[in-house]
């Protein structure tokens, strides 16, 4: 079976107050369109739902709240759906933390861990 890959490749973040938006980059990486479904970070769901052609890119934001006091969610897992075919795959990725000076954490980076899960 043929799994397509779908990949965060860049994270940014912006701090307000207490609060935390943190914009990532999703690649279609295969060679068949993906509709890119949600995003579970930091123990939220955060729903995309936008279609992304192949090798095609897009920035979308994909937590927005407060900042987490500690560094204990591990991982996000990306869901997204093979438009030819109709399955769904889970791409986690790990997450990477900055601590900042006011003993919060900022995700900086969301790193894939193979292999893609198909769901």
């Amino acid at each position: 079976k043929h799994i397509p890959i779908a990949e965060i490749t860049h994270t940014h973040y912006v701090l307000h107050e207490a609060n935390i938006e943190v914009w990532s980059t999703i690649r279609n990486q295969s060679e068949r369109t993906l509709e890119v479904d949600r995003i579970m970070l930091l123990g939220v769901r955060h729903d995309i739902d936008y279609p992304l052609q192949p090798g095609q890119q897009r920035e979308f934001r994909v937590y927005s709240g407060p900042r987490p006091n500690h560094g204990s969610y591990k991982k996000a897992e990306l869901y997204y759906k093979d438009g030819e075919t109709g399955d769904y795959f889970r791409a986690d990725h790990i997450v990477e933390y900055k601590y900042e000076t006011d003993k919060t954490f900022s995700v900086n980076q969301l790193r894939l861990i193979t292999p893609i899960y198909d769901i």
